[in-house]
C-alpha cells in the first residue's frame, strides 16, 4: 500500500507539471460565482470603441455583450489608449485585448481568436500639401503614427523595404495625430478610415483631407495571453454563434450602415402612403365585395381612382424613382430615365441601379460618358427597394470648384512667402544697389504670382 500511495502522489505531481494552466489561468470571480474576463479596449477608436457621455460604446462593445450570451463569463472592459492596452496585456493585467491585428511578431507573445472583421487604413494629408496620389509620394514627409499601433509597424516596414525616408512623429491617440495635420505640424497621418472620418467631423478639421490611396487592409481578432488557449476556444465559439444567429450583421449595420437621420422627402411619403392605402383599400373592398355584391360598381370605381392616383403620382414626380426586386429593376418613372440617360431595358442590362442601392451622394456615368452626381435615398418595401434620387451635379461641381480655389489661394500664399521675406530683408539695407535689385526682382515675382488665374 505505501508503494501504491507513493506512485499515486508521483502521478498527481506529473499531472500538475503537465497541466499547470488549468489551475493558473482561470478567470477571476466577482464574489457572486460569476467568472470575470478582463478585456482591454482602445477608447479612442470610434465607431469601434469610444467614450460617449461617460460610457464606453461602439461596435466592439456591442459585439462583446452579444458574445457574453454564449459563454459563462462576464466581460469586464478596461478602457485606455492603445499603448496602455498593449502594456496591460503584456503585463498580464488583463486577459485579452479587443481589435488586435495578428502579426508574426505578435504571435510570439500572444494567442489570437479567429478574425471577426477587416479594417481599412488610409493616408490623410494637410489640404495645402500637394496631393498624394501614390504611396511613393509620402517619401521625405513628416507623418504622425499612433505609438505601438499597426500603422507604425507598417511605416517602419515600408522604409526598410523601399530604403526611402519618412519622419515619424509618435502620438498617443488618433485625434492627436489628425490635429497635428490640421495645424500643419506634420504632413500626413496614417490611420483607420472610419475612426479618422469621425474625428475630422467632430473637431471640424478643415485642413485635413483624405488622400487618393488606401495604404492597406488588415484582419482584426481578439488578442489573448499566450498560454490561455482555453479562452481562445470560448471566444471563438461565441463569435461563431453571434455570426450564425444574424446578430453580427445587425450590429454591423447599426454602426457602419445606419439609416439616414434626415426626414424622408414628402414625395416619398406620398408614394409609400399611396401604396399602403391602395393595398389596404383593395383588401378591404375585397371583403366587402363578398358581403354586398350590389356595391361592386362603386368599389371598382374607387379602386380605379386609387390606381390612377398612384400612377399619376409616380409618373409626374420631379424626382427619379426606381423599384428594384430580386436583383432586377421592375419600375422606373420618366424622371429616372431622364436623369440616368438610359432606357428601361438598359438599366437592367447594365445593372445601373446597383450603384444607387447604397444611398447618399453617388457618382455615375451616363450613356454619353458624362459623369453625374446624384443624391440618393433607398428604403425597403416588401421584398424590394424603392430608390429615389435627384441630380445634384451642378451643386457638386460648384463645391469642387470652390475646393480648387481654396487650394489655389493656399498655394499662392506659399509662393509669396519667400519673395516677401527677401524684400523685408533687403529693405533693411535699401541704399545698397544689390538690395534694390533684390526688391525689384522679388516684386516682379509677386506681381506675376498675383496675375495668375486659378485653373
Amino acid at each position: 500500500m505505501p508503494h501504491k500511495a507513493l506512485w499515486m502522489l508521483i502521478a498527481l505531481f506529473l499531472l500538475l507539471l503537465i497541466f499547470p494552466s488549468v489551475y493558473s489561468t482561470a478567470p477571476s470571480s466577482n464574489g457572486n460565482g460569476e467568472n470575470i474576463v478582463k478585456i482591454a479596449i482602445d477608447k479612442n477608436l470610434p465607431p469601434y470603441s469610444y467614450i460617449e457621455n461617460g460610457n464606453l460604446v461602439g461596435f466592439n462593445i456591442d459585439l462583446l455583450k452579444a458574445m457574453e450570451e454564449y459563454t459563462n463569463f462576464t466581460f469586464d472592459f478596461v478602457p485606455g489608449n492603445w499603448n496602455q492596452c498593449m502594456l496591460l496585456l503584456k503585463n498580464g493585467d488583463v486577459d485579452a485585448l479587443m481589435a488586435m491585428v495578428p502579426t508574426p511578431q505578435r504571435n510570439k507573445s500572444f494567442a489570437f481568436t479567429d478574425v471577426y472583421m477587416h479594417i481599412y487604413f488610409n493616408f490623410f494629408q494637410r489640404a495645402s500639401l500637394k496631393p498624394i496620389n501614390n504611396i511613393s509620394d509620402i517619401e521625405n514627409h513628416t507623418m504622425a503614427v499612433v505609438k505601438g499601433d499597426i500603422t507604425e509597424i507598417f511605416a517602419k516596414d515600408w522604409m526598410n523595404k523601399t530604403h526611402k525616408n519618412l519622419y515619424l512623429v509618435e502620438v498617443d491617440t488618433p485625434q492627436e495625430g489628425l490635429k497635428l495635420v490640421n495645424t500643419n505640424s506634420v504632413d500626413l497621418f496614417l490611420y483607420e478610415i472610419h475612426t479618422s472620418s469621425y474625428y475630422i467631423a467632430k473637431y471640424n478639421l478643415k485642413n485635413v483631407r483624405l488622400t487618393n490611396i488606401q495604404a492597406f487592409s488588415l484582419p482584426v481578432a481578439i488578442g489573448v495571453r499566450k498560454n490561455e488557449h482555453w479562452l481562445v476556444e470560448y471566444l471563438n465559439y461565441a463569435i461563431e454563434n453571434v455570426k450564425s444567429c444574424g446578430k453580427y450583421t445587425e450590429l454591423y449595420n447599426k454602426w457602419f450602415n445606419p439609416p439616414a437621420n434626415e426626414q424622408l422627402p414628402l414625395y416619398l411619403y406620398m408614394a409609400i402612403a399611396t401604396l399602403v392605402i391602395s393595398v389596404s383599400v383593395i383588401a378591404y373592398l375585397g371583403i366587402r365585395y363578398k358581403r354586398a355584391s350590389k356595391r361592386v360598381s362603386a368599389q371598382e370605381r374607387r379602386i380605379k381612382n386609387l390606381i390612377k392616383l398612384s400612377v399619376t403620382l409616380m409618373e409626374k414626380m420631379p424626382i427619379g424613382i426606381l423599384y428594384v426586386e430580386s436583383n432586377r429593376c421592375v419600375y422606373a418613372n420618366p424622371e429616372a430615365l431622364k436623369i440616368l440617360g438610359y432606357s428601361f431595358k438598359e438599366i437592367n442590362e447594365y445593372q445601373i441601379f446597383k450603384n444607387l442601392l447604397k444611398g447618399g451622394e453617388v457618382k455615375i456615368k451616363d450613356k454619353n460618358g458624362n459623369f453625374k452626381w446624384l443624391f440618393v435615398k433607398s428604403i425597403s418595401y416588401r421584398n424590394g427597394k424603392i430608390i429615389s434620387f435627384m441630380d445634384i451635379t451642378e451643386k457638386k461641381m460648384l463645391e469642387i470648384k470652390e475646393q480648387k480655389r481654396f487650394e489655389y489661394i493656399n498655394n499662392m500664399l506659399d509662393a509669396l512667402r519667400n519673395p516677401m521675406q527677401n524684400i523685408l530683408f533687403a529693405v533693411e539695407k535699401i541704399e545698397d544697389p544689390k538690395m534694390q535689385e533684390i526688391i525689384k526682382k522679388e516684386s516682379e515675382k509677386i506681381s506675376d504670382t498675383l496675375k495668375k488665374e486659378p485653373e
